[in-house]
């Protein structure tokens, strides 16, 4: 696990429950509202890997997660009603405003959203 955190950004020991993160993202707290989302996030994980879910059906959740982050990042995601826009959007506004400005640089950004649109 120790090699791997060079080359990815997150690494899950889906084994023991660890969640490593790279050196390079800036640090959470437990202050920030997406912690708590993501610790709901890894308990669900963790009780479908208890629960002998497929390994498919748990990539799936991964990529759910992900995907309900960059929909908000790209302001594409449905809410159900204005307090879970406001709930999602709040809680997520942080590491989308890391995401956009990737090394400083704001065009990284907008050149995904345009690949992103053209799929």
């Amino acid at each position: 696990m120790q090699v791997l955190i060079i080359y990815v950004d997150v690494i899950c020991n889906i084994g023991t429950g660890q969640v490593k993160l790279a050196s390079h993202l800036p640090p959470q707290t437990q202050t920030e509202a997406h912690v708590a989302l993501d610790q709901d996030f890894i308990a669900d994980v963790m009780f479908s890997v208890q629960s002998h879910f497929s390994e498919d059906r748990i990539r799936a959740k991964f990529q759910e997660y992900v995907q309900g982050i960059v929909d908000i990042g790209f302001d594409d995601a449905e809410y159900p009603d204005d307090a879970a826009k406001k709930k999602a959007v709040t809680a997520n506004q942080r590491r989308v405003e890391l995401w956009k400005c990737v090394n400083g640089n704001p065009v990284i950004f907008t050149e995904s959203w345009t690949k992103y649109n053209a799929v």
